[in-house]
């Protein structure tokens, strides 16, 4: 794990961004993972190591069950059960979240019927720069309503409630306001 990696788990992070971020370790870091974050025997880690190379054991349900065990050291056997259950829902599913952060779209923002989505994926967080958005919309990241931003369109038509989807881990509802 490393922050200037990207890839640490933050022990006061919210339950459902520790879920995710240990869902998306690489298989083979997996048995080092359970054994020093689950605390798992090294007997147990080397059985579940054989099932993984025999294809028995599936690593999304090992991954699934590590995740669960570190939320809840940190956040109660609750929190563990409903950040599997959301991870499942968003990712196995395709549904959307229960929650998503409220983006705001100022009214002076709009330019006639449409808003300049850049400015609007920057100032909700979901890149770091103007040039990290447009990179983000050329690549197809980009979606309103599960419908993916056509490359270059950088003015979209934007109302109240709409869901703004960045990558495959952000979402943000759209709110109008002034």
């Amino acid at each position: 794990m490393s922050k200037s990696l990207g890839n640490y788990v933050g022990i006061s992070e919210a339950p459902g961004e520790m879920f995710g971020k240990l869902m998306s370790i690489p298989d083979a870091l997996l048995p080092q993972y359970l054994l020093l974050v689950c605390e798992w025997t090294p007997a147990k880690v080397a059985e579940a190591e054989a099932g993984l190379r025999a294809g028995t054991v599936n690593p999304r349900e090992l991954k699934d069950e590590m995740a669960r065990t570190v939320v809840a050291t940190y956040h109660g056997e609750a929190a563990g059960e409903e950040a599997s259950a959301e991870f499942r829902r968003v990712f196995s599913k395709h549904e959307l979240p229960a929650e998503m952060p409220l983006v705001a779209v100022w009214q002076e923002h709009v330019r006639g019927e449409k808003v300049w989505l850049v400015g609007v994926i920057v100032k909700a967080g979901m890149a770091a720069s103007n040039s990290e958005a447009r990179r983000l919309l050329k690549q197809g990241a980009v979606s309103v309503n599960d419908e993916v931003v056509a490359d270059g369109a950088e003015e979209v038509a934007l109302k109240g409630g709409d869901v703004l989807r960045v990558g495959k881990r952000r979402f943000g509802r759209i709110v109008v306001e002034g």
